[in-house]
C-alpha cells in the first residue's frame, strides 16, 4: 500500500534473478488473500500487476483464483470498474494461461471497453504491430 515499498519490491521482482524473485514471492505470499483489495489501490494495483507479470504459473493461478472468487466489495466486476483495478483485469486477459483469460472474459458480463479495460489484440495479416483496444 506504500509507494516506496511497492517500488522497492517491484525492482526486486523485475530483477529476474530467480533466488531474489523466489524470496520476494515467499514474503508476499501471505498477502495473496488480499489481492482483490490491493488491486483497487493506487500503489497496490502495481504490486499485483508485477506479481502477475513476474510470478510462476502457479503464482499467477493463485492470484487469478483470488480475483475470480472474491466477494463484494472486491469482486472481479468491481475490480474491473475501478480506476486501478481495470489494469489488473487487462493483465489477467494477457496472461499466457488460457483458462484464466477465458474465465475472466466469461465472468465479466459487461462491456470491457466501456469499463476502460484495454485488451491486447493481435493484428490480422501477420503484421508485427500490436494493437490495443
Amino acid at each position: 500500500k506504500n509507494e516506496f515499498g511497492c517500488s522497492v519490491v517491484g525492482h526486486l521482482l523485475k530483477s529476474r534473478v530467480p533466488q531474489i524473485s523466489e524470496r520476494v514471492f515467499k514474503k508476499l505470499s501471505p498477502h495473496v488473500p488480499h489481492v482483490p483489495e490491493l488491486a483497487m489501490l493506487k500503489h497496490g494495483h502495481r504490486m499485483v500487476e508485477l506479481m502477475l507479470e513476474c510470478g510462476t504459473r502457479k503464482e499467477q493461478e493463485d492470484i487469478a483464483n483470488r480475483l475470480l472468487y472474491a466477494a463484494d466489495p472486491h469482486s472481479l466486476e468491481q475490480v474491473a470498474l475501478n480506476d486501478f483495478g481495470r489494469f489488473i483485469v487487462g493483465s489477467l486477459l494477457e496472461l499466457d494461461v488460457s483458462w484464466i483469460s477465458a474465465k475472466v472474459s466469461e465472468r465479466l458480463d459487461l462491456d470491457l471497453a466501456r469499463a476502460g479495460v484495454r485488451r491486447r489484440v493481435e493484428p490480422e495479416g501477420g503484421s508485427s504491430e500490436v494493437c490495443w483496444q
